[in-house]
């Protein structure tokens, strides 16, 4: 892939620009609303607890970020 190497740099770079090594998770305020969101921006994931843990009903919540993730994956 393309380099973000610069003539003159004396260090490579991380990595080649386009190939990341890693997943990018979504973490902090992640609720079933803002994972539509954390998908638009690129995330490769998410990672919730808040949402979970501060429910009335961990179970239902759990149940909505569950078909939150799903949602538009065939």
């Amino acid at each position: 892939g393309a380099s973000t190497r610069r003539p003159g740099d004396r260090h490579p770079p991380f990595h080649p620009a386009g190939e990341r090594r890693t997943e990018v998770i979504a973490l902090g305020g992640v609720d079933a609303a803002r994972i539509p969101t954390c998908k638009s921006l690129g995330f490769d994931g998410v990672a919730v607890l808040g949402a979970v843990w501060n429910a009335q009903s961990p179970l239902a919540a759990f149940l909505g970020l569950q078909a939150a993730c799903q949602k538009g994956i065939p």
